[in-house]
């Protein structure tokens, strides 16, 4: 089947229900029509265009989707109510869709699509999964979709993050103010949630103000951005109605891969927001001293960091760099470890322990030479809160990585304020002949040489250099400038000099040959 060109799609993109949408051969966006926009909430075709359902996050399981695309760009059959779900203003939505070929002077250049959502057949369906006051899923929804986005990581390997938000004070302020200002405040609250999340997500209402995100790993990117937007969004709630207010937000995030099944991962959720609310995390924002961190921004940093009871030293967290230092496997777990065994290799608490001097307001800095590691590490300790009580938090640097650094930069500009010298005192001498001389000597002595030569011919491009230093040869291949004459050709000191330019890497590339 020839579809239209490409030209004559754009003229239908301000009329009918359905959605319709272009892409390339590479299932890329070439255009929607304003239907297509309005559904999925984008604001125009620059959102889109030139990227993937899978970057827009528009699907909860993509491969059948993009396998049902290539196979249509591969033979060029049309395919006709295809049903699916897709992702759209927070919700997941079934639709049905057909697809078609799109061809230009003859060859298959794409694909055109169309699709609508499926009516009342479904209102029963929705009735039962959705929340009639925000518009989002409701709890049993929200178990479907948590269902859906875990089998698709078990099956393909998508990780996918999960995010629990409450407003703690809510509860009490209806109980104050009463049922419509309940109503106004979870009108205001989703209408806020929707401009936060992240493109892609799936949001589910469970009662009395409390939201659960669903939404793919890949779409994780400005998600603390986000979350702070709403968090200062609910903060800048104070009427509601005539009503006066003060609320926080409280959040925890969890990802699939941390658990087995969705409902090990709600629970996750609720005992980490639980704790952010005995921790008051969500006021420390805006109220007193405090810096909160959330604890995943120290997975991959550089620096080695370890938290630890102090009292049962019971290890509870590392990140990866102690993975690496200490050789552990990719599925090792902190769970039942003791901080001495893992860090030192020890059966019982180190004696050089720094638990008790560690305060809640300052760092306590040493340094210590592990032998499992064999590194030397530079330490700085405290005791953070957590979950209701105090934790050693240990941030190490690996010394022997900078001390190694430094030790080659050091020797880097040693070896060109050497070369430096050396041009210095050949470009001095008015005779060619005795400045090449005095900086074969200069270049000699650096390198501790009894003997040091330099030879070549004038017909090939490139000279030797030979170092003797003791029973050991040295010999460098050294690449000629094109202008190289002897001095007594014409050439000035300087020009002979610029010969030898390429000798300035002789101290660390010189290779060592047997007599």
């Amino acid at each position: 089947m020839r579809c239209r060109p490409l030209a004559q799609l754009r003229r239908v993109r301000q009329g009918g229900r359905a959605g319709l949408f272009w892409k390339d051969r590479e299932q890329r966006f070439l255009g929607a029509n304003e239907a297509f926009l309005d559904f999925f909430g984008f604001h125009d075709e620059a959102e889109i265009v030139g990227r993937t359902d899978h970057e827009l996050g528009l699907h909860i399981v993509d491969p059948a989707v993009r396998l049902a695309g290539e196979q249509l760009l591969r033979d060029g059959q049309p395919q006709y109510h295809q049903f699916g779900e897709c992702i759209a203003r927070g919700s997941s939505h079934a639709i049905y869709s057909d697809r078609y070929p799109l061809y230009r002077e003859g060859k298959l250049v794409g694909l055109i699509g169309r699709f609508r959502e499926l009516g009342h057949e479904l209102d029963e369906y929705r009735d039962v999964v959705m929340d009639k006051e925000t518009g989002f899923t409701n709890y049993r929804g929200m178990l479907m979709v948590g269902i859906k986005f875990m089998d698709n990581y078990l099956q393909h390997g998508e990780d996918f993050t999960a995010v629990y938000l409450c407003v703690p004070a809510i509860e009490a302020a209806v109980r104050a103010y009463g049922e419509t200002f309940r109503q106004e405040l979870l009108h205001r609250l989703a209408k806020e949630l929707r401009q936060a999340v992240v493109p892609g997500s799936v949001i589910a209402h469970i009662g009395s103000g409390r939201f659960v995100c669903f939404h793919k790993l890949i779409h994780e990117r400005n998600l603390r951005d986000r979350l702070l937007r709403f968090s200062n969004a609910v903060h800048g709630i104070r009427d509601i109605g005539g009503c006066p207010c003060t609320l926080y937000m409280q959040y925890a995030i969890g990802y699939g891969s941390e658990t087995k099944n969705i409902e090990g991962l709600l629970r996750l959720l609720v005992e980490r927001a639980d704790d952010a609310r005995k921790d008051k995390l969500g006021e420390s924002i805006y109220i007193g001293n405090r810096i909160a961190f959330d604890r995943e921004k120290f997975d991959h940093m550089n620096e080695r960091i370890y938290m630890c009871d102090p009292e049962t030293y019971d290890l509870i967290y590392i990140n990866q760099a102690i993975y690496r230092d200490f050789h552990l496997p990719d599925d090792f777990s902190c769970a039942g470890k003791k901080c001495y065994e893992v860090i030192v290799g020890g059966k019982e608490p180190c004696e050089f322990c720094t638990n008790h001097l560690l305060r809640r307001d300052s760092f306590y800095t040493w340094t210590y030479h592990n032998a499992i590691s064999g590194f030397d590490y530079l330490l700085r300790d405290t005791l953070v809160p957590w979950r209701g009580k105090n934790y050693r938090f240990s941030m190490s640097i690996n010394l022997n990585e900078y001390v190694n650094r430094d030790i080659r930069g050091n020797e880097l500009l040693y070896r060109e304020a050497s070369i430096n010298d050396a041009l210095s005192i050949a470009m001095r001498e008015e005779d060619s002949s005795q400045g090449i001389q005095k900086m074969l000597w200069k270049i000699g002595s650096e390198l501790d040489a009894d003997r040091i030569s330099i030879f070549g011919a004038r017909c090939r491009p490139h000279l030797n250099l030979r170092v003797r230093c003791g029973q050991a040869f040295y010999r460098q291949h050294v690449r000629m400038v094109p202008q190289w004459r002897r001095a007594d050709e014409g050439e000035d000191a300087a020009g002979a000099v610029r010969a030898v330019l390429s000798l300035r890497d002789v101290p660390c590339a010189a290779r060592r040959e047997d007599r």
